[in-house]
């Protein structure tokens, strides 16, 4: 699985909630509301794997909502996975991805 990335790439961005909006307005201190609110920044890795059918290379673009460190964890303690492709297009595919 690992031989098959091309490119990997980590975005870190926040999403406040309706919830952390109202939290911000009610609950003014920044101590206290870490003492109580775990404010996480949503982190998502994009990541470009290559595949080959027939002797021609084709590529996937996949987004997860890891780090790059835990998406290449994953991606180490399984060595191998399942692609499905459309045979008449091979460029429309599936990674089947139920380990991560």
């Amino acid at each position: 699985m690992i031989n098959s990335i091309i490119k990997i790439k980590e975005k870190q961005t926040s999403n406040p909630t309706n919830f952390q909006d109202f939290i911000n307005l009610f609950v003014p201190f920044y101590v206290i509301k870490n003492a109580f609110f775990y404010n996480p920044k949503n982190i998502v890795t994009f990541i470009k794997l290559k595949y080959q059918v027939n002797g021609i290379q084709y590529d996937k673009e996949i987004t997860l909502p890891y780090t790059v460190e835990s998406v290449m964890i994953y991606f180490k303690m399984q060595e191998s996975t399942v692609l499905y492709y459309d045979e008449s297009y091979p460029e429309n595919s599936l990674i089947d991805l139920n380990f991560i």
